[in-house]
């Protein structure tokens, strides 16, 4: 059982009548108090998705699941289709059940019709289906996990064991035989039981596209008209991306420890290059000072550009960057401490990347070796971006105090290189 701080989301799926179904389970978790289990879905369906691209846009989407309040939702929902590929483990396959029953009881295979078991249970348990929950508490389901404790003991005692008699050998061979004996009356009860356990099974799950979305949660009035006033802003601020993407310059902005600025970034054979001289970032607290700047002055690094002649000349020119280049470079220690569960992967990254250019900009050779993979930073970052949210990469703790620490003293010795503008 894990604290909300460590809760984590586990991409699993499910081999059912035929088809294979992706979908998202957050383990037992203790939240004031209280013990919680969830799957991805709503009114006690769980959601199965065929393609991983639908199942990503579910999590992008808006509407309300079960998953809503998880402490990893945020973190869930910048996540790509291939991060929601489930690791083996986490793989049930429903429909090969009745086959590994009539196998021989090795620990391989009890232990798969084991987990299946385990994660039915599950289901029936968040879907609240007391009828499934009843047939899994009979014979042969009930026994199944006695079995293979039984079994465990058995090894274990085999072990402590060194010096076994003819005598102890023949015990062995009849406790292998009364094994076998055990696994296949389990075995057949499951057979037997299972077509009731698949059929109630499939009230629990309902199968979904991206098409298939339910309507998200209603905004009142004031949050429309609020959402239709900030669209509009936004069509406004980047109305001039066309121009910025035929000069190849684009505008930035960054906040830094010491403030909120403006600048402009490009690349050369490249490399990245900002507007700024002697190994410095001019930064602007506003955008009109920026615009003055570009249209007056011509002793900087980007005036050797062949299309700053175009920037200067511009009857009227917009430097409101796009959302996309906007960096908030003091909100990832945040993010690093908080770890997979909860940090917004796009954001890290974003932050990364625009880091790392303007430490090779400045050349600063102490931030861009931070960003090693020996380095306390560039391994918390490593682990980050190759996390699949859940999988048996995802650590049961995280500790990125160390890397936050780095990350603060990185951004702290870039802002030194950062000239301000008013």
């Amino acid at each position: 059982m894990t604290e909300s701080g460590e809760a984590s989301v586990v991409p699993i799926a499910l081999t059912l009548s035929g088809k294979t179904g992706y979908t998202v389970w957050a383990p037992p978790w203790v939240e004031d108090g209280d013990e919680w289990q969830a799957f991805l879905g709503a009114d006690g369906k769980v959601w199965l998705f065929e393609e991983l691209a639908d199942l990503e846009a579910t999590l992008h989407s808006r509407v309300e699941t079960d998953l809503s309040d998880h402490p990893g939702w945020p973190m869930l929902q910048t996540l790509p289709a291939e991060q929601l590929n489930p690791d083996l483990d986490y793989r049930y396959d429903l429909d090969a059940v009745p086959d590994l029953t009539e196998a021989e009881a090795d620990a391989e295979v009890v232990e798969q019709v084991t987990d299946v078991l385990d994660m039915v249970e599950r289901i029936a348990e968040c879907c609240d289906n007391g009828t499934l929950l009843k047939l899994l508490e009979q014979p042969g389901f009930a026994d199944l996990l006695g079995f293979g404790d039984e079994d465990e003991d058995d090894e274990d005692d085999d072990e402590d064991e060194d010096d076994l008699d003819d005598e102890d050998e023949d015990d062995e061979e009849d406790e292998d035989d009364g094994d076998e004996d055990a696994w296949s009356e389990i075995g057949s009860s499951i057979r037997t039981a299972w077509p009731g356990v698949l059929t109630k099974l499939d009230e629990c799950v309902a199968w979904r596209t991206a098409e298939d979305l339910p309507e998200p949660v209603e905004e009142d009035d004031d949050e429309a008209a609020a959402a239709t006033g900030t669209a509009e802003q936004d069509d406004d601020e980047e109305a001039d991306l066309e121009f910025w993407d035929e000069v190849g310059i684009m505008p930035v902005e960054l906040t830094m420890p010491s403030g909120t600025g403006y600048t402009l970034r490009c690349y050369v054979d490249d490399k990245p290059r900002f507007l700024g001289t002697d190994l410095n970032v001019d930064l602007f607290r506003s955008k009109d000072g920026l615009a003055a700047f570009c249209q007056n002055e011509d002793q900087h690094d980007l005036a050797d550009l062949e299309t700053w002649a175009e920037v200067q000349e511009a009857e009227e020119l917009d430097v409101s960057p796009p959302a996309a280049e906007r960096y908030d470079l003091t909100e990832v220690g945040a993010q690093l401490v908080g770890g997979p569960t909860v940090a917004d992967v796009r954001l890290v990254r974003g932050a990364v990347d625009v880091l790392r250019d303007l430490a090779e900009y400045c050349e600063l050779a102490g931030v861009q070796a931070a960003f090693a993979a020996d380095a306390p930073l560039g391994t918390t970052l490593s682990e980050l971006f190759a996390t699949s949210v859940g999988s048996s990469m995802l650590p049961s703790y995280w500790s990125g105090e160390g890397a936050a620490a780095q990350w603060r003293t990185v951004v702290d010795e870039v802002d030194s290189c950062v000239r301000w503008h008013d």
